[in-house]
């Protein structure tokens, strides 16, 4: 028989309709058109049909050799190379038994595609609605025939779109089974990496093996796995979870703990290894650990609690464990906030204590605080804001093989409120005016003051230390802010190659004047401070409550001025700013900021932004110094994608004359180059122009295996005085979803 095409339309008017987890209830009423090359019958509400049989609804596609399809209840027999199309996924089998209306699956020799999990089994069930279960079946994000990976599992819980739920598993890498797991959990839009075992060289290390395993076990709940075998170091491992139920309430606690030979092998408390890269006075243990926790919460109506506590077993275990965690905070914080917050004012409470008594605490047992919002006061064309708080503070300092003892320990309570109003105004539509007047009372505990030379042997902690009655003080301040814009477009200009389709400039002039005539009571030198301001090359803020190193405060007079300038396009119906500068300087008085020698100008400070196209972007922070006395200070990178397949960036750090840092002129250039979706190259180089010497180099290539992505890395680093440290490693790593692009930062 020639082919026939049978048109059914079905249109329910009753039903039960389920409840989807993801709130889309399936559709009903749903035209359905079956084709096929052979017989077909229709009787009594049942439709047969055989040879290249075609189903399709608005959502679904069927291919079968053989179908029954029932018009009332809506679910159809298929037989013979069965294909089901719902969606994104595919389902295939030799017999199965499909609910066109409730997507209800039973089958026999069973195997589905929900992007990006393939999975297969004897049979499938579909308990309720996007809910299928697999008995006996495999699962693998493997997109090939004969996958590389799979985990054959008893029962298999599949949600679409959701969660792969597995359990009583048995993991395979090729045909051979290596793992063995009681039940796993796979969100289908984790986009970590699922395994990652690096192999290496150091010099520091000998040679390494490092394990990471990211488990899931829902869409909130997850971490990783850690077993690293350090030849010259021993073992370490660890686990991290991770819980996130939306942005405000989020987990993440952290071990990793290491039997470390670095302590035995050299003797008590000595590290006589030449090659090893650092020393350890204070290491005294072949047990080191990294323990943290860090949460925030919501516990109540605009009531949150963060925290972030670190315990160490010493100051060096992160960098020699974590070293890009070490170049970002070398000294880990230990507090616990409760932060009640509305539109017009904030109440903190906080707790900081020193839990690792090697580092040096200022701690806060606990500290209040009320913040009023700046807002106005009811009609009157005024505004106002205040701050108020009351610390118990404790300067602990920190435990060493040389000092032992807390002996120079101090503590005091500190009572401190600020109060300010301001009287914001625009003048002839153009003109914005904001001057201030504030009011600070402080008082500190008995505890706090000392008498005597800092410097010398009358210092804190000294038997000839003088203290005398509680102390006080009033600090007044005036202020005023003033800007304003201008702007000029030039609408007929216009370069397709470049995206520009008229051009505007905007020019902000502005200024920030603060004026404290005169501290009335304790001035900085009477007191031992608790947060004392901490030394920058940048330009701390002058206007209160911003600057908050209360202890520190004294007589100022500075004028904050300069000009921000942005030149902008038209991009997609919206603004796209082609450049975004501003230009700026103190005139410090009473050269409490400039950092600048005897003078009372500070440096002249650039922030910019150039970034033309997408794929060029240039960005520069600089520091001019106007004085001979003064330090200069340039950090500029320009990253330029110079083809879909290469891109690199160029960057250069230089200081010098600086009383913070060494003088240093470092040239960095990153290089990533795509040969095609298999292959991959990328290098580093660090060129420290001042010494004269390659600070670092390194050289990566990627290759893209499908299922596993492998990195082959050659890195070299300078140490000054030290040999240079030597690494050369292999990194496999099994990805979670081959169709997920490779990072363009170098595997760790």
């Amino acid at each position: 028989m020639k082919w026939v095409i049978l048109a059914l339309f079905c249109v329910l008017s009753t039903g039960a309709a389920y409840s989807a987890p993801d709130g889309d209830a399936p559709q009903t009423g749903t035209p359905i058109e079956i084709t096929c090359d052979g017989e077909n019958t229709f009787f009594g509400g049942i439709t047969t049909a055989e040879d290249n049989v075609v189903v399709r609804t608005k959502s679904d596609v069927v291919y079968c050799d053989r179908l029954t399809y029932n018009s009332k209840t809506k679910t159809a027999i298929c037989k013979g190379n069965v294909r089901i199309y719902s969606g994104e996924e595919v389902y295939r089998g030799n017999t199965m038994l499909y609910n066109f209306e409730t997507k209800e699956i039973q089958s026999a020799d069973f195997r589905g595609a929900v992007f990006p999990a393939f999975v297969a089994g004897e049979d499938v069930i579909t308990p309720g609605f996007n809910h299928y279960r697999i008995r006996n079946g495999f699962f693998t994000t493997d997109n090939r025939e004969t996958p590389a990976y799979k985990m054959r599992a008893q029962t298999i819980e599949l949600y679409p779109n959701d969660v792969v739920v597995l359990k009583n598993i048995s993991v395979y890498i090729g045909d051979v089974p290596v793992l063995w797991l009681p039940i796993y959990a796979q969100p289908l839009d984790d986009q970590r990496s699922a395994y990652q075992w690096t192999a290496g060289f150091n010099s520091s290390f000998g040679p390494y093996f490092y394990n990471k395993y990211n488990w899931a076990w829902d869409k909130r709940l997850k971490g990783t796995v850690h077993f690293d075998l350090r030849e010259k170091r021993g073992f370490a491992g660890g686990v991290d979870t991770e819980y996130k139920k939306d942005d405000n309430n989020k987990a993440l606690f952290r071990t990793y703990f290491a039997k470390d030979n670095l302590y035995s092998q050299n003797g008590a408390g000595q590290n006589n290894d030449s090659d090893s890269k650092y020393r350890y006075p204070d290491v005294n243990s072949d047990n080191r650990y990294r323990v943290s926790f860090k949460n925030n919460m919501v516990v109540g109506p605009d009531l949150s609690m963060v925290s972030d506590l670190n315990k160490w077993s010493d100051p060096y275990v992160t960098l020699d464990f974590f070293e890009n965690e070490y170049q970002q905070e070398r000294q880990p914080d230990n507090y616990v906030s409760l932060v009640q917050y509305s539109p017009h004012y904030t109440l903190t409470l906080l707790g900081r204590t020193q839990i690792n008594s090697f580092f040096e605490t200022v701690e806060r047992k606990p500290e209040l605080q009320l913040a009023i919002q700046r807002q106005k006061l009811g009609n009157l064309p005024i505004s106002y804001e205040s701050e108020t708080s009351i610390t118990n503070f404790e300067r602990a300092y920190g435990k060493s093989s040389s000092s032992p003892d807390n002996e120079l320990n101090y503590s005091a309570y500190r009572y401190d409120t600020f109060h300010q109003i301001l009287y914001p105004k625009q003048y002839g539509n153009w003109l914005n005016i904001t001057p201030r007047m504030g009011l600070r009372g402080t008082y500190w505990s008995d505890d706090n003051r000392v008498v005597g030379d800092y410097s010398t042997d009358n210092g804190p902690g000294s038997s000839n230390v003088k203290t005398t009655n509680p102390r006080g003080r009033f600090v007044p301040n005036l202020g005023v802010e003033s800007s304003f814009k201008v702007s000029r477009a030039w609408t007929d200009v216009e370069n397709k190659d470049l995206g520009i389709y008229g051009i505007r400039h905007v020019a902000e002039p502005f200024i920030n004047a603060q004026y404290i005539p005169k501290v009335f009571g304790a001035s900085p030198d009477d007191i031992r401070g608790f947060d004392d301001r901490l030394a920058s090359t940048r330009l701390a803020p002058i206007n209160f409550p911003d600057y908050n190193s209360i202890d520190s405060i004294d007589r100022q007079a500075v004028v904050r001025h300069g000009v921000r300038n942005k030149i902008q396009t038209k991009r997609d119906g919206q603004n796209w700013d082609l450049v975004d500068w501003v230009l700026y300087a103190d005139l410090d008085v009473d050269k409490n900021f400039t950092r600048a020698g005897n003078s009372s100008y500070s440096n002249l400070f650039s922030d910019m932004q150039i970034k033309p196209l997408p794929w060029l972007t240039f960005n520069s922070q600089t520091s001019w110094a106007l004085v001979d006395e003064s330090y200069s200070e340039y950090n500029n990178d320009v990253s330029f994608q110079v083809t879909r397949a290469y891109k690199f960036t160029l960057g250069n750090r230089y200081i010098s004359d600086s009383d913070l840092f060494p003088n240093s002129n470092l040239y960095t250039l990153t290089n990533f180059y795509r040969l095609n979706e298999h292959w991959q190259f990328q290098s580093y180089h660090a060129f420290e122009a001042d010494g004269g010497h390659l600070q670092e180099q390194s050289y990566t290539v990627y290759r893209d295996l499908s299922a596993w992505l492998m990195a082959i890395t050659f890195k070299e680093r300078y140490l000054n005085d030290r040999q240079n440290e030597l690494a050369i490693y292999l990194s496999m790593t099994l990805k979670a979803f081959p169709s997920v692009n490779l990072t363009t930062n170098p595997v760790q």
